[in-house]
Protein backbone atom coordinates (compact mmCIF):
# COMPACT_ATOMS: atom_id res chain seq x y z
CA UNK A 1 0.00 0.00 0.00
CA UNK A 2 0.91 3.35 -0.35
CA UNK A 3 2.66 5.33 2.73
CA UNK A 4 -0.56 7.81 2.96
CA UNK A 5 -2.73 4.78 2.96
CA UNK A 6 -0.18 3.30 5.24
CA UNK A 7 -0.64 6.44 7.48
CA UNK A 8 -3.98 6.67 7.17
CA UNK A 9 -4.90 3.23 8.50
CA UNK A 10 -2.41 3.75 11.52
CA UNK A 11 -4.21 6.43 12.47
CA UNK A 12 -7.81 4.61 12.79
CA UNK A 13 -5.87 1.86 14.48
CA UNK A 14 -4.44 4.42 16.99
CA UNK A 15 -7.26 5.73 17.64
CA UNK A 16 -8.65 2.27 18.82
CA UNK A 17 -5.92 1.73 21.08
CA UNK A 18 -6.02 5.07 22.27
CA UNK A 19 -9.89 5.14 23.43
CA UNK A 20 -11.39 4.58 26.46
CA UNK A 21 -11.15 1.03 27.29
CA UNK A 22 -8.92 0.46 23.71
CA UNK A 23 -6.02 -1.42 25.95
CA UNK A 24 -8.43 -4.38 26.20
CA UNK A 25 -7.39 -4.99 22.91
CA UNK A 26 -3.85 -4.28 22.65
CA UNK A 27 -2.04 -7.65 22.59
CA UNK A 28 -2.55 -11.53 22.42
CA UNK A 29 -5.13 -12.61 25.25
CA UNK A 30 -2.63 -14.07 27.82
CA UNK A 31 -3.60 -17.97 27.78
CA UNK A 32 -2.28 -19.10 31.10
CA UNK A 33 -4.88 -16.76 32.35
CA UNK A 34 -7.75 -18.06 30.03
CA UNK A 35 -6.78 -21.73 29.28
CA UNK A 36 -9.97 -22.62 27.31
CA UNK A 37 -9.95 -19.24 25.17
CA UNK A 38 -8.63 -21.07 21.56
CA UNK A 39 -10.79 -24.10 22.52
CA UNK A 40 -13.44 -21.26 21.83
CA UNK A 41 -11.66 -18.28 19.23
CA UNK A 42 -10.64 -20.19 16.22
CA UNK A 43 -8.96 -17.09 15.35
CA UNK A 44 -7.20 -14.78 17.44
CA UNK A 45 -6.17 -11.03 17.08
CA UNK A 46 -5.84 -8.15 18.38
CA UNK A 47 -5.08 -4.61 17.61
CA UNK A 48 -1.49 -4.47 18.36
CA UNK A 49 -0.73 -7.49 15.63
CA UNK A 50 -2.90 -5.44 13.20
CA UNK A 51 -0.56 -2.35 13.57
CA UNK A 52 2.46 -4.22 13.15
CA UNK A 53 1.27 -6.34 10.20
CA UNK A 54 0.82 -3.21 8.36
CA UNK A 55 4.35 -1.10 9.43
CA UNK A 56 5.75 -4.57 8.13
CA UNK A 57 3.51 -4.52 4.87
CA UNK A 58 1.86 -7.46 5.18
CA UNK A 59 -1.39 -6.15 3.94
CA UNK A 60 -1.95 -5.72 0.25
CA UNK A 61 -5.44 -3.54 0.75
CA UNK A 62 -7.46 -1.67 3.45
CA UNK A 63 -10.16 -4.52 3.34
CA UNK A 64 -7.50 -7.22 4.52
CA UNK A 65 -6.56 -4.94 7.97
CA UNK A 66 -10.47 -4.35 8.29
CA UNK A 67 -11.07 -8.32 8.29
CA UNK A 68 -8.32 -8.35 10.64
CA UNK A 69 -9.56 -5.77 12.95
CA UNK A 70 -13.23 -7.18 12.47
CA UNK A 71 -11.90 -10.36 13.94
CA UNK A 72 -10.61 -8.58 17.24
CA UNK A 73 -13.32 -7.64 18.19
CA UNK A 74 -15.97 -10.03 17.03
CA UNK A 75 -13.54 -12.84 18.99
CA UNK A 76 -13.81 -10.30 21.88
CA UNK A 77 -18.06 -10.17 21.93
CA UNK A 78 -17.73 -13.93 21.46
CA UNK A 79 -15.53 -14.93 24.59
CA UNK A 80 -16.72 -11.89 26.58
CA UNK A 81 -20.21 -11.67 26.14
CA UNK A 82 -21.13 -14.23 29.12
CA UNK A 83 -17.94 -13.62 31.00
CA UNK A 84 -16.81 -10.21 30.84
CA UNK A 85 -19.77 -7.25 30.13
CA UNK A 86 -17.46 -4.43 29.78
CA UNK A 87 -15.00 -6.28 27.16
CA UNK A 88 -17.77 -7.19 24.72
CA UNK A 89 -20.01 -4.03 24.89
CA UNK A 90 -16.72 -1.54 24.17
CA UNK A 91 -16.06 -4.39 21.38
CA UNK A 92 -19.42 -3.67 20.18
CA UNK A 93 -18.75 -0.15 20.63
CA UNK A 94 -14.99 -0.01 18.76
CA UNK A 95 -15.91 -2.09 15.90
CA UNK A 96 -19.10 0.10 15.24
CA UNK A 97 -16.67 3.21 15.69
CA UNK A 98 -13.92 1.26 13.71
CA UNK A 99 -16.54 1.03 10.23
CA UNK A 100 -16.76 4.45 10.73
CA UNK A 101 -13.08 6.05 10.89
CA UNK A 102 -12.68 3.27 7.98
CA UNK A 103 -15.16 4.91 5.85
CA UNK A 104 -13.79 8.43 6.54
CA UNK A 105 -10.58 7.72 6.07
CA UNK A 106 -11.13 6.15 2.43
CA UNK A 107 -13.40 9.22 1.71
CA UNK A 108 -10.30 11.61 2.99
CA UNK A 109 -7.32 9.53 1.34
CA UNK A 110 -7.24 8.76 -2.28
CA UNK A 111 -4.62 5.91 -1.66
CA UNK A 112 -7.39 4.61 0.08
CA UNK A 113 -10.18 4.48 -2.85
CA UNK A 114 -10.37 1.90 -5.38
CA UNK A 115 -7.89 2.72 -8.07
CA UNK A 116 -8.67 3.28 -11.28
CA UNK A 117 -8.26 0.80 -14.09
CA UNK A 118 -6.64 3.41 -16.48
CA UNK A 119 -3.51 2.08 -15.11
CA UNK A 120 -2.23 -0.65 -17.45
CA UNK A 121 -0.74 -3.47 -15.07
CA UNK A 122 -4.47 -3.48 -12.90
CA UNK A 123 -6.32 -3.62 -16.34
CA UNK A 124 -4.04 -6.85 -17.16
CA UNK A 125 -4.68 -8.01 -13.90
CA UNK A 126 -8.25 -7.85 -14.09
CA UNK A 127 -8.41 -9.57 -17.49
CA UNK A 128 -6.21 -12.32 -15.98
CA UNK A 129 -8.35 -13.35 -13.23
CA UNK A 130 -11.43 -12.56 -15.22
CA UNK A 131 -9.47 -15.26 -17.70
CA UNK A 132 -8.80 -17.68 -14.78
CA UNK A 133 -12.68 -17.99 -13.86
CA UNK A 134 -13.77 -18.29 -17.85
CA UNK A 135 -10.85 -21.04 -18.29
CA UNK A 136 -11.00 -23.10 -14.65
CA UNK A 137 -12.11 -26.49 -14.97
CA UNK A 138 -13.18 -29.31 -11.89
CA UNK A 139 -10.48 -31.93 -12.00
CA UNK A 140 -11.38 -34.44 -14.97
CA UNK A 141 -13.95 -31.98 -15.92
CA UNK A 142 -13.94 -31.52 -20.15
CA UNK A 143 -15.67 -28.05 -20.50
CA UNK A 144 -14.97 -25.21 -18.22
CA UNK A 145 -17.03 -24.40 -14.90
CA UNK A 146 -17.86 -20.79 -16.48
CA UNK A 147 -20.02 -22.00 -19.47
CA UNK A 148 -23.42 -21.22 -17.66
CA UNK A 149 -21.91 -18.06 -16.65
CA UNK A 150 -21.06 -16.95 -20.10
CA UNK A 151 -24.62 -15.37 -21.42
CA UNK A 152 -27.31 -14.15 -20.01
CA UNK A 153 -30.17 -16.66 -19.04
CA UNK A 154 -33.63 -16.42 -21.40
CA UNK A 155 -35.66 -15.70 -18.13
CA UNK A 156 -38.65 -17.04 -20.41
CA UNK A 157 -37.39 -20.71 -19.93
CA UNK A 158 -36.74 -19.99 -16.03
CA UNK A 159 -39.87 -20.11 -14.37
CA UNK A 160 -39.64 -17.13 -11.52
CA UNK A 161 -36.22 -15.74 -12.39
CA UNK A 162 -36.72 -12.33 -12.66
CA UNK A 163 -38.20 -12.29 -9.39
CA UNK A 164 -35.24 -14.15 -7.61
CA UNK A 165 -32.68 -12.38 -9.70
CA UNK A 166 -33.19 -8.43 -9.76
CA UNK A 167 -29.56 -7.63 -11.27
CA UNK A 168 -29.07 -10.22 -13.79
CA UNK A 169 -24.91 -10.63 -15.36
CA UNK A 170 -22.83 -12.29 -17.37
CA UNK A 171 -18.99 -12.80 -17.82
CA UNK A 172 -19.55 -12.21 -21.17
CA UNK A 173 -20.97 -8.54 -20.60
CA UNK A 174 -18.37 -8.00 -17.59
CA UNK A 175 -15.49 -8.86 -20.76
CA UNK A 176 -16.80 -6.48 -23.22
CA UNK A 177 -17.35 -3.61 -19.95
CA UNK A 178 -13.75 -4.55 -19.18
CA UNK A 179 -12.01 -4.13 -22.48
CA UNK A 180 -14.29 -0.43 -23.15
CA UNK A 181 -16.04 -2.22 -25.63
CA UNK A 182 -19.49 -0.25 -27.48
CA UNK A 183 -17.92 2.55 -25.18
CA UNK A 184 -19.42 1.03 -21.26
CA UNK A 185 -15.94 0.53 -19.85
CA UNK A 186 -15.25 0.27 -16.20
CA UNK A 187 -13.91 3.03 -13.74
CA UNK A 188 -12.26 1.06 -11.41
CA UNK A 189 -11.28 -2.30 -9.81
CA UNK A 190 -14.17 -2.33 -7.66
CA UNK A 191 -16.96 -2.21 -10.27
CA UNK A 192 -15.12 -4.92 -11.99
CA UNK A 193 -14.96 -7.13 -8.87
CA UNK A 194 -18.62 -6.36 -8.02
CA UNK A 195 -19.86 -7.44 -11.51
CA UNK A 196 -17.70 -10.49 -11.58
CA UNK A 197 -19.22 -11.47 -8.11
CA UNK A 198 -23.16 -10.39 -9.09
CA UNK A 199 -22.51 -13.25 -11.83
CA UNK A 200 -21.81 -15.84 -9.38
CA UNK A 201 -23.80 -15.19 -6.29
CA UNK A 202 -26.94 -14.52 -8.85
CA UNK A 203 -26.13 -18.75 -9.89
CA UNK A 204 -26.30 -19.15 -6.14
CA UNK A 205 -29.39 -16.89 -5.84
CA UNK A 206 -31.02 -18.57 -8.18
CA UNK A 207 -30.02 -22.66 -7.99
CA UNK A 208 -31.17 -23.39 -4.26
CA UNK A 209 -33.18 -26.78 -5.75
CA UNK A 210 -33.99 -28.92 -3.03
CA UNK A 211 -34.46 -31.97 -5.33
CA UNK A 212 -30.75 -32.21 -5.20
CA UNK A 213 -29.88 -29.49 -2.14
CA UNK A 214 -26.20 -29.35 -1.92
CA UNK A 215 -25.47 -30.91 -4.60
CA UNK A 216 -26.23 -28.51 -7.53
CA UNK A 217 -23.88 -28.50 -9.95
CA UNK A 218 -24.19 -24.76 -10.91
CA UNK A 219 -24.41 -23.84 -7.58
CA UNK A 220 -21.05 -25.62 -6.32
CA UNK A 221 -19.43 -24.53 -10.05
CA UNK A 222 -20.19 -20.71 -8.33
CA UNK A 223 -19.09 -21.55 -5.64
CA UNK A 224 -15.51 -22.96 -6.42
CA UNK A 225 -15.48 -20.21 -9.42
CA UNK A 226 -16.19 -17.32 -6.65
CA UNK A 227 -13.14 -19.20 -4.30
CA UNK A 228 -10.56 -18.84 -7.11
CA UNK A 229 -11.12 -15.39 -8.34
CA UNK A 230 -10.85 -14.58 -4.55
CA UNK A 231 -7.28 -15.74 -4.75
CA UNK A 232 -6.88 -13.89 -7.52
CA UNK A 233 -8.42 -10.82 -6.26
CA UNK A 234 -5.65 -11.33 -2.94
CA UNK A 235 -2.75 -12.03 -4.92
CA UNK A 236 -3.57 -8.87 -6.98
CA UNK A 237 -3.63 -6.56 -4.12
CA UNK A 238 -7.46 -5.49 -4.73
CA UNK A 239 -9.07 -3.78 -1.86
CA UNK A 240 -12.30 -5.43 -2.53
CA UNK A 241 -12.48 -8.83 -0.47
CA UNK A 242 -15.64 -10.86 0.66
CA UNK A 243 -16.19 -12.31 4.31
CA UNK A 244 -13.28 -13.60 5.86
CA UNK A 245 -14.99 -16.76 6.77
CA UNK A 246 -17.15 -17.01 3.27
CA UNK A 247 -16.53 -20.55 2.83
CA UNK A 248 -17.51 -21.49 6.48
CA UNK A 249 -20.76 -19.21 5.25
CA UNK A 250 -20.71 -21.55 2.24
CA UNK A 251 -20.29 -24.91 4.57
CA UNK A 252 -22.93 -23.81 6.89
CA UNK A 253 -25.78 -23.23 4.28
CA UNK A 254 -24.72 -26.07 2.26
CA UNK A 255 -25.32 -28.38 5.90
CA UNK A 256 -28.42 -26.55 6.68
CA UNK A 257 -29.87 -28.35 2.96
CA UNK A 258 -28.14 -31.50 3.50
CA UNK A 259 -29.82 -32.00 7.14
CA UNK A 260 -33.37 -30.71 6.00
CA UNK A 261 -32.96 -33.56 3.25
CA UNK A 262 -31.45 -36.24 5.32
CA UNK A 263 -34.48 -35.34 8.11
CA UNK A 264 -37.55 -34.85 5.92
CA UNK A 265 -38.34 -31.33 6.04
CA UNK A 266 -37.85 -30.65 2.48
CA UNK A 267 -41.19 -29.01 2.60
CA UNK A 268 -40.62 -27.51 5.31
CA UNK A 269 -37.20 -25.60 4.05
CA UNK A 270 -38.95 -25.18 0.32
CA UNK A 271 -40.34 -21.56 1.72
CA UNK A 272 -37.25 -20.02 2.98
CA UNK A 273 -35.03 -20.36 0.34
CA UNK A 274 -35.91 -17.50 -1.70
CA UNK A 275 -37.23 -14.12 -1.60
CA UNK A 276 -40.86 -13.54 -0.41
CA UNK A 277 -42.38 -12.48 -3.41
CA UNK A 278 -41.68 -15.66 -5.49
CA UNK A 279 -44.24 -17.29 -3.56
CA UNK A 280 -47.22 -15.16 -4.18
CA UNK A 281 -45.82 -14.06 -7.92
CA UNK A 282 -44.53 -10.77 -7.51
CA UNK A 283 -46.22 -9.90 -4.68
CA UNK A 284 -46.77 -10.23 -1.14
CA UNK A 285 -49.09 -11.84 1.66
CA UNK A 286 -51.43 -9.22 3.30
CA UNK A 287 -49.99 -6.52 5.18
CA UNK A 288 -46.43 -8.21 4.94
CA UNK A 289 -44.45 -5.33 4.87
CA UNK A 290 -46.59 -3.78 8.45
CA UNK A 291 -45.18 -6.51 10.40
CA UNK A 292 -41.69 -7.50 8.52
CA UNK A 293 -39.04 -5.00 8.04
CA UNK A 294 -35.89 -6.39 6.44
CA UNK A 295 -36.88 -9.22 3.90
CA UNK A 296 -34.33 -11.76 2.88
CA UNK A 297 -33.96 -15.72 2.54
CA UNK A 298 -31.34 -18.15 2.22
CA UNK A 299 -30.54 -17.32 -1.28
CA UNK A 300 -30.25 -14.04 -0.60
CA UNK A 301 -27.92 -14.29 2.63
CA UNK A 302 -25.69 -16.04 0.95
CA UNK A 303 -25.49 -14.65 -1.99
CA UNK A 304 -24.85 -11.20 0.01
CA UNK A 305 -21.73 -12.92 1.57
CA UNK A 306 -20.36 -13.26 -2.00
CA UNK A 307 -21.30 -10.30 -2.80
CA UNK A 308 -19.09 -8.46 0.37
CA UNK A 309 -22.48 -6.97 1.28
CA UNK A 310 -22.02 -8.86 4.63
CA UNK A 311 -18.88 -8.95 6.06
CA UNK A 312 -18.89 -11.56 8.93
CA UNK A 313 -19.71 -14.55 9.78
CA UNK A 314 -21.81 -13.02 13.10
CA UNK A 315 -23.63 -10.89 10.45
CA UNK A 316 -24.30 -13.84 7.84
CA UNK A 317 -25.84 -15.81 10.80
CA UNK A 318 -28.03 -13.19 11.53
CA UNK A 319 -29.49 -12.80 8.17
CA UNK A 320 -29.96 -16.60 8.58
CA UNK A 321 -32.03 -16.29 11.51
CA UNK A 322 -33.89 -13.64 10.19
CA UNK A 323 -35.29 -15.82 7.58
CA UNK A 324 -37.01 -17.47 9.98
CA UNK A 325 -37.78 -15.01 12.81
CA UNK A 326 -39.55 -12.80 9.97
CA UNK A 327 -41.88 -15.95 9.02
CA UNK A 328 -42.90 -16.09 12.86
CA UNK A 329 -43.19 -12.53 13.09
CA UNK A 330 -45.84 -12.33 10.24
CA UNK A 331 -47.74 -15.15 11.12
CA UNK A 332 -47.84 -14.55 14.76
CA UNK A 333 -49.75 -11.59 13.86
CA UNK A 334 -52.39 -13.29 11.64
CA UNK A 335 -53.13 -16.04 13.94
CA UNK A 336 -56.62 -14.34 14.36
CA UNK A 337 -57.78 -13.91 11.16
CA UNK A 338 -55.83 -17.55 9.69
CA UNK A 339 -55.36 -19.89 12.70
CA UNK A 340 -54.40 -22.97 10.85
CA UNK A 341 -52.17 -21.21 8.37
CA UNK A 342 -50.54 -19.37 11.31
CA UNK A 343 -49.63 -22.62 13.36
CA UNK A 344 -48.58 -24.25 10.33
CA UNK A 345 -45.76 -21.56 9.20
CA UNK A 346 -44.52 -21.01 12.60
CA UNK A 347 -44.29 -24.47 13.01
CA UNK A 348 -41.97 -24.75 10.15
CA UNK A 349 -40.32 -21.03 11.11
CA UNK A 350 -39.00 -22.97 14.14
CA UNK A 351 -38.49 -26.20 12.82
CA UNK A 352 -36.05 -24.88 10.50
CA UNK A 353 -34.64 -22.36 12.66
CA UNK A 354 -33.86 -24.99 15.05
CA UNK A 355 -31.99 -26.91 12.50
CA UNK A 356 -30.02 -23.71 11.82
CA UNK A 357 -28.98 -23.08 15.04
CA UNK A 358 -27.39 -26.70 15.26
CA UNK A 359 -25.69 -26.81 11.99
CA UNK A 360 -24.20 -23.51 12.42
CA UNK A 361 -23.10 -24.67 16.41
CA UNK A 362 -21.06 -27.33 14.27
CA UNK A 363 -19.41 -25.16 11.71
CA UNK A 364 -19.05 -21.88 13.73
CA UNK A 365 -19.20 -22.96 17.28
CA UNK A 366 -21.98 -22.60 19.46
CA UNK A 367 -20.72 -19.11 21.00
CA UNK A 368 -20.71 -17.60 17.66
CA UNK A 369 -23.69 -18.75 17.26
CA UNK A 370 -24.73 -17.07 21.02
CA UNK A 371 -23.73 -13.82 19.65
CA UNK A 372 -25.25 -13.70 16.71
CA UNK A 373 -28.88 -14.51 18.48
CA UNK A 374 -27.92 -12.21 21.60
CA UNK A 375 -30.03 -8.93 20.10
CA UNK A 376 -28.13 -6.43 22.46
CA UNK A 377 -25.39 -6.94 20.39
CA UNK A 378 -26.51 -6.47 17.03
CA UNK A 379 -25.70 -3.24 15.22
CA UNK A 380 -27.78 -0.35 16.24
CA UNK A 381 -28.94 -1.78 19.01
CA UNK A 382 -29.38 0.51 21.79
CA UNK A 383 -26.87 -0.91 24.59
CA UNK A 384 -26.96 0.04 28.26
CA UNK A 385 -24.38 -0.08 30.93
CA UNK A 386 -21.53 -2.41 31.56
Amino acid sequence: MEASAVAALTGVLQGLMDAENGNFFVGAVPLNDYPDYTSIIKRPMDLLAVKNKLAAGDYKSAEALARDVRRTFLNAMIYSRTRFAIVAKTARALLDRFEADLARARRDTPALRSPSLSEPRRAKACAAALSAVKKHKAEGGKRPLASPFLVALDPSRFIGYELIVKKPMDLVKVEARLKGSGGDRYATVADFVRDVRLTLSNALRFNQALEDMAENGIRCAAVELCRLFDDHCGAAGFDVLPCDTWRDCCACTDALLRACDDRGMVEEMLLFLFPINYYFNGGEPPNYGKHVKVRTSVSEALARVLEGKTRTDVAFLRDMLRIFQNCETYWRAMRKTEPEDAATYIDYAQKCGGLLVEVAGEVFGPEVVALARDKEYAPGAKRGGS
